[in-house]
């Protein structure tokens, strides 16, 4: 059986764009950019989601939402909150509202003792 040309062509360009979406898919991260004042941007979540981003270090706890783009990004700040790398516990993560999640990676560093 043979394809015609404008077939294969059409055929090629579909698959091409159809796999695209699939291709671009990935998960969601978070990374520190600033530590001070603590700035975070994340990628990988949904087009439009409403995201918690929630920072635990020492004893304090803070939380603020933030929308994603088009792209599925966001660039978040905490105004007045400077990042303290040996406080305990220190986890900084992002909860998609559906369902999506990431943890920033936190450099280690050598702390002294509690």
């Amino acid at each position: 059986m043979l394809i015609s040309r404008p077939a294969i062509v059409a055929l090629t360009t579909a698959l091409a764009f159809g796999a695209t979406p699939v291709l671009a898919a990935q998960r969601p991260s978070l990374r520190i950019v600033r530590s001070w004042p603590l700035s975070l941007h994340a990628t990988g979540f949904r087009a439009g989601e409403s995201v918690r981003v929630t920072v635990r270090m020492g004893s304090g706890h803070w939380s603020r939402y933030a929308r994603t783009d088009a792209a599925g990004a966001f660039s978040t700040r905490f105004a007045g909150l400077r990042l303290r790398s040996c406080a305990r516990p220190l986890n900084i993560t992002a909860q998609g509202a559906h369902g999506d999640y990431a943890r920033a990676l936190i450099p280690p560093r050598d702390c002294a003792p509690d």
